[in-house]
């Protein structure tokens, strides 16, 4: 019966030490992985917010749909000047400049 004493195994005590040691780490690490979680969110909707913009942006810009006329000048000293006549499409954040087909 004396071989089953010593059988090395961890007592109450040392099992509720260690239960409560790692409930206190999940416990600080909560709020940030809780964090982390929601930017990853808002960071996913910023991305497909970005990628529905750019995709209306494209077909404004192959069908040539513009929202407003625009003159730009390009100048570099007295040298050299130009005048571009185009168009401008917003969407969003997008601004887009958009020369018209010279004829």
């Amino acid at each position: 019966m004396g071989r089953f004493l010593d059988n090395g195994g961890f007592t109450l005590l040392e099992v509720i030490v260690a239960i409560v040691i790692i409930s206190t780490l999940a416990a600080a690490f909560a709020p940030l992985i809780a964090s982390s979680i929601q930017r990853i969110q808002w960071a996913g909707r910023k991305m497909e917010e970005l990628y529905a913009q750019r995709g209306q942006m494209e077909r404004f810009l192959v069908t040539e749909t513009f929202q407003e006329e625009q003159v730009l000048t390009v100048s570099q000293g007295d040298d050299f000047s130009r005048v571009i006549k185009g168009g401008i499409i917003r969407v969003g954040d997008f601004v887009s400049f958009l020369p018209y087909k010279e004829q």
